[in-house]
């Protein structure tokens, strides 16, 4: 049980790592000139969150990795979009993020 946690843990921090660098790349486009650093910096932020796939990918199923991360990174994008960008979310997306928790809750408790 405690595996699974700290794989979770691993997971979660992969993935919010992923989403500053793709924060990061969301604010390189926004100005008139690109920034550049952002982008290295992101890039390089993606290339060091592959090397921790590699521990995840040893422990856990594929498929299970490739959930979780897919509805941890939904969440955190919507956050980062909605608190930092200000973008409106519909009807229709917040319903898709509650039916991705309630499958993650499954997930978690039969996987």
């Amino acid at each position: 049980m405690i595996i699974k946690i700290l794989i979770f843990v691993l997971i979660f921090g992969l993935t919010a790592i992923n989403v500053f660098g793709d924060y990061l790349l969301k604010l390189a486009g926004q100005s008139k000139r690109i920034n550049w650093r952002y982008i290295v910096i992101g890039a390089i932020l993606w290339a060091l969150v592959a090397l921790g796939w590699f521990v995840v990918y040893r422990k856990i199923k594929f498929s299970s990795a490739g959930f979780l991360y897919g509805i941890i990174s939904s969440i955190l994008l919507m956050m980062v979009g909605t608190l930092i960008f200000h973008e409106q979310i519909n009807a229709y997306e917040k319903i898709g993020i509650v039916l991705a928790i309630i499958s993650f809750i499954l997930l978690a408790k039969f996987a």
